[in-house]
């Protein structure tokens, strides 16, 4: 079990310090905006980590992989406000209602 996972665990710890990087830097630097996305991209990331650790370990209904769909629609929104706010452009009234 540890061998098959160890590189998802690996990667899953490194976010979280990218994460905690991100944070910093974003305090330092409060107008750079893609260090707040970047940031909260892995937040997100990071929640879905503890329904992972319990899954490798017990039974989960297929109810309890419901909750996993929103985190993954929300870190997607948020990696692509990450690549408007690195790329310097605004976002359109129409990119923010297919966002919405």
């Amino acid at each position: 079990m540890i061998g098959g996972n160890a590189f998802t665990w690996f990667n899953q710890l490194v976010e979280v310090g990218l994460g905690i990087v991100a944070l910093a830097l974003f305090a330092a630097e409060r107008k750079q905006r893609e260090y707040l996305w970047i940031f909260l991209f892995f937040l997100v990331g990071a929640l879905g980590i503890p329904l992972t650790i319990y899954r490798l370990f017990h039974n989960v209904s297929a109810q309890w992989e419901y909750l996993r769909a929103p985190l993954q629609i929300i870190g997607l929104i948020l990696l692509v406000l990450f690549f408007f706010a690195f790329l310097r452009i605004r976002l359109g009234v129409w990119m923010k209602a297919i966002l919405g």
